[in-house]
């Protein structure tokens, strides 16, 4: 679900393997093992004074068994993520270095 509050409390940042901005698009690698999907995640921006805050938490576990060593890649439209485009915008999950 997509909402504009902040990341409700006890609530673990997933940690991606990335995340860029395309044109009009978020687009996340996220780890998986089959079923995850943008649906699996709750996407939170948070309101600031500065750029946008967004925070994305694992909304339901991925207990498919499948092989999936890089991962998924996962989109959002700024649209449905609520931005404008060109409006600034950060990431608040850590991402792991390759």
């Amino acid at each position: 679900d997509l909402n504009n509050n902040s990341v409700a409390v006890g609530a673990a940042l997933e940690t991606l393997r990335g995340a860029r901005f395309e044109p009009g698009v978020l687009v996340v690698q996220a780890d998986s093992s089959g079923c995850t999907r943008e649906a699996s995640f709750a996407v939170h921006i948070a309101d600031s004074e500065g750029p946008a805050q967004i925070s994305l938490t694992r909304e339901t576990p991925d207990t498919c068994e499948a092989l999936v060593p890089n991962g998924v890649e996962l989109r959002w439209t700024y649209e449905e993520l609520g931005l404008a485009s060109g409006e600034a915008a950060v990431i608040q999950n850590p991402v792991r270095l390759p």
